[in-house]
């Protein structure tokens, strides 16, 4: 390394040059194509200037009349048509995500090999 920092111009040479010569830590990311850097402070004051109020709270939302309402207000929050949205809540449920005859996780069934106290006792 140090023969690299000689053949940069007679004795003197650039600092940033001189730190990359001597690194040996390879680089993995082009200069500001990857990363940006940033404010982490700023960013935060922006998000939840963006942000309304109950999207930051841990508060549940009240419940809404009807599922037809509930449709309405994603439809506009997403401005998509009323219809679109009831699909999306069928298609996108809690219940679209369990397997059939898995709901009740309380049953053991009976082919299992499952050995407990109980079946010790007995």
């Amino acid at each position: 390394a140090h023969q690299k920092l000689q053949s940069l111009g007679g004795g003197g040479f650039d600092s940033e040059m001189a730190e990359a010569e001597i690194s040996n830590i390879p680089e993995y990311e082009t200069v500001e194509l990857n990363t940006k850097v940033f404010h982490v402070g700023s960013f935060a004051n922006k998000w939840r200037e963006t942000l309304e109020e109950g999207d930051l709270s841990l508060e549940e939302d009240e419940k809404l009349a009807t599922v037809e309402e509930e449709d309405a207000k994603v439809a506009k929050e997403m401005g998509i048509s009323e219809e679109t949205a009831a699909e999306l809540r069928l298609v996108c449920s809690v219940d679209t995500l369990r397997c059939a005859g898995d709901d009740n996780p309380n049953v053991i069934p009976d082919d299992t090999d499952l050995v407990t106290l109980g079946s010790l006792t007995h």
